[in-house]
């Protein structure tokens, strides 16, 4: 049965908010931070060795993050930054959910990205790229690009790009302009995914595999169906959902189909990998998980609502938020464990950090004109 604590954690969100201010503070600094892609890395299974526990969680804080989160946060040992609709960068305290400060960017922006004491910012509309200081909010640097079409993925001292007018652009950190630039057919339908040798450009109908260091065209494929979210990897095969209701599998080193898994409702966001399965949601909210090597999959759970988010894996089970405003703690096996009722709707996959649950979603109020929404993210253990 669900666990209901909507009203204790709005109170732990109003008290939060009455002890808050427009004064800034410096945000400490992780040199160790890492998070150079969406989802992460490539997989999109960063937390795989992380632990939750098997006991529904209680809400430490909740705050607001204007009226809507835009992508994934990022998250430190203790500090959280999140992107949002009112084209901020927040940067929160990870202790109680305070503000350290706040920043506006010139469009709105895809989800950050961190390296050490820099924050990556990308927007949409005329594709500016800020590289920002996570102590004070500081621009060191500003670019104007193409619009950009989904959120960049640093590799070593180069920022990939995916565009609104099907360009992949590679810059490297310090430079204003690009190391090279590769031109394709139709938009991306999603960031670059980079390897240790190539990049591989994922369009709705085609994939193109190009040489990291200069762009150069590897080879290509069409997919046979219209790919959904953002793919993922291994490092040696390619995965990615259709809105057909396909999961399909390609070898990188030469786009030769492995395997093609079919007869599933659509797909909306993409895959999560780990050594040897997979998993994906579709968009009624079916959980299917599908093995690496030979394709064999099956539904092993549903959230019995709509779903647009990639599963969060971890060691111990899978977090799947849907559109009900219901976080469903499921085993691996697809057994449900916990489920969570908030106040709204769970849009955005979860994050997992030392065993605490970070979760972006949508609260709203009213109806009709009168409607509006509002970016939350609460943190619970």
């Amino acid at each position: 049965m669900p666990s209901t604590w909507a009203a204790a954690a709005f109170l732990c969100w109003m008290a939060a908010s009455s002890c808050s201010s427009n004064k800034e503070y410096p945000a400490p600094v992780d040199g160790g931070a890492f998070w150079p892609t969406y989802f992460g890395e490539p997989s999109r299974a960063p937390f795989a060795g992380q632990v939750i526990s098997t006991q529904p969680p209680q809400v430490l804080w909740m705050t607001s993050v204007g009226p809507g989160i835009r992508g994934m946060p990022a998250v430190t040992d203790q500090v959280v930054i999140a992107a949002s609709a009112d084209r901020h960068l927040y940067a929160i305290s990870r202790a109680d959910g305070a503000r350290f400060w706040k920043r506006k960017l010139n469009g709105q922006p895809y989800g950050p990205l961190l390296r050490a004491d820099e924050i990556y910012a990308a927007t949409a509309e005329r594709g500016f790229y800020y590289v920002i200081h996570m102590t004070e909010g500081k621009a060191l640097r500003t670019l104007e690009l193409p619009p950009i079409a989904a959120t960049p993925t640093i590799a070593g001292d180069t920022v990939f790009f995916t565009t609104s007018n099907a360009l992949l652009i590679a810059m490297a950190s310090g430079s204003d302009e690009p190391l090279w630039t590769a031109a394709f057919r139709l938009p991306p339908a999603g960031g670059a995914i980079v390897l240790e040798s190539s990049v591989v450009y994922v369009a709705r109908d085609s994939l193109i595999v190009v040489n990291r260091m200069n762009g150069q065209r590897r080879t290509a494929a069409a997919t046979g169906e219209h790919i959904t979210g953002e793919a993922a990897s291994d490092g040696e095969a390619l995965y990615a959902v259709t809105e057909t209701g396909s999961i399909i599998a390609w070898r990188i080193r030469d786009l030769a189909v492995l395997w093609h898994a079919s007869g599933f409702e659509r797909f909306i966001s993409g895959p999560a990998v780990t050594d040897t399965i997979g998993y994906a949601a579709t968009g009624t909210g079916k959980l299917v998980s599908f093995d690496l090597r030979t394709g064999a999959a099956s539904v092993i759970a549903s959230a019995a609502a709509p779903v647009i988010a990639t599963p969060t894996v971890v060691q111990n089970g899978l977090l799947l938020g849907d559109l009900n405003g219901r976080l469903h703690f499921f085993g691996r096996s697809g057994s449900t464990i916990w489920t969570l009722d908030f106040d709204g709707s769970l849009e955005l996959p979860v994050v997992v950090h030392d065993g605490r649950i970070l979760v972006p979603f949508y609260s709203r109020r009213g109806a009709g004109f009168a409607t509006t929404t509002h970016g939350r993210i609460a943190e619970l253990r």
